[in-house]
């Protein structure tokens, strides 16, 4: 290709590929279905999806292979993998709505169910605290009663409908 075609952003065909790569590509692909195929069949073997039985009928000198499948318990499970991997995708979002501070304690309101941060950044941030919220002081439950103006805690909370929501507070070390 010339110059001038490739200044204008044209650019060169690609290279064919060979039959020996086409071939081995293949083998590859039909390789690794081949892996699934026996990965599935002794997971649902184990799993008791499947039931094999061999019988011998002499007479005939010839050997008998009956697969038994059982939808019942495969549907069931196919059930609990759906529900577990729905469960999986909420936590992880969930998980990504949270945010978390590190500060110290403005102002404890049990009454209001309102505790006051000053972050390290220098933010103040209100967070509404209730009955779901987890307070650990000294690696044990605690109250919300327990911060005083001070305290340094780290504050994970969601923000929902305007207001953050304290799902975690653990007062720090270093008080």
């Amino acid at each position: 290709m010339s110059h001038k075609l490739q200044d204008r952003g044209v650019s060169a065909p690609k290279p064919r590929r060979s039959l020996r790569e086409n071939v081995a590509s293949a083998a590859v692909v039909v390789f690794a279905l081949n892996v699934a195929v026996v990965v599935v069949f002794l997971v649902g073997w184990l799993a008791g999806w499947f039931h094999i039985s061999v019988d011998r009928q002499k007479a005939a000198q010839q050997w008998r292979l009956q697969v038994t499948m059982n939808t019942g318990r495969l549907a069931d499970d196919m059930q609990k993998t759906v529900e577990d991997t729905q469960r999986t995708a909420a936590s992880l979002q969930a998980a990504a709505e949270l945010d978390t501070v590190i500060g110290r304690v403005v102002e404890n309101d049990p009454a209001s169910d309102r505790l006051t941060v000053r972050t390290e950044e220098g933010e103040q941030l209100t967070a509404r605290v209730n009955e779901a919220t987890h307070i650990e002081v000294d690696g044990a439950q605690a109250s919300p009663a327990v911060f005083r103006p001070g305290d340094r805690v780290e504050l994970v909370f969601r923000e929902q409908n305007g207001q953050n929501h304290a799902v975690e507070i653990e007062r720090l070390e270093g008080n």
